[in-house]
């Protein structure tokens, strides 16, 4: 296939795929990702998240006791995860996207995680607060907010915010264009909460 005749095909394939109209669906317990395509589902890959490098590494907080006592998708339609172009963006299950990557905290080998409140020295409650991707003009951008309340000792001593964000042209809005933003925006904002446990443990 000649190069010129390989670009119009791709720039017809990126007009079919804006035009369609098919809502895009982010599924946590779905196989690898699918190649681009205007018609098929976007599945989400849980060990992508895996694939992952961890974030702030900081060796006084060596060995933190940790609980997850809750990690809740708080937003009023958690199956909504935004539009693109025409193209409403949903999650079978965002429960489980949103544990997928919190669990990746535990490849934070400074940070031990425990099963009990009596175990821990930090207890922590994790919330999806917000999570949509959007498009302006040729440029898509995912942003991901996550609200987490620190406890110590049966009191809550702390409330923070953590966000992440993902940008960059959208070049043919398609399913895995979208999975893959609001994976590495969700990922941004867990490796922020990262670092913000970190911190906590440096001043127990």
């Amino acid at each position: 296939m000649s190069p010129s005749r390989a670009a119009a095909l791709t720039v017809l394939s990126g007009l079919l795929a804006a035009c369609t109209t098919k809502p895009i669906t982010v599924d946590p317990a779905s196989v690898p990702l699918l190649p681009h395509t205007s018609d098929a589902p976007v599945m989400l890959k849980p060990a992508a998240f895996a694939e992952q490098p961890s974030h702030a590494v900081i060796d006084a907080a060596a060995l933190c006791a940790i609980r997850l006592a809750d990690v809740r998708d708080v937003r009023p339609d958690p199956n909504d995860l935004g539009m693109m172009i025409g193209r409403a963006v949903h999650a079978s299950d965002s429960a489980a996207w949103f544990r997928n990557a919190i669990e990746t905290l535990k490849q934070d080998g400074h940070l031990r995680f425990v099963d009990t409140d009596a175990d821990a020295q930090l207890v922590l409650r994790v919330e999806l607060v917000k999570a949509y991707i959007l498009v302006q003009n040729t440029q898509k951008s995912s942003n991901v907010v996550i609200r987490v309340v620190y406890s110590k000792g049966g009191t809550e001593f702390d409330t923070q915010i953590a966000r992440g964000r993902d940008e960059g042209a959208n070049w043919i809005n398609g399913e895995d264009e979208a999975q893959g933003s609001l994976n590495r925006a969700l990922l941004a904002a867990v490796g922020e909460l990262d670092a913000n446990i970190s911190a906590h443990c440096r001043a127990l």
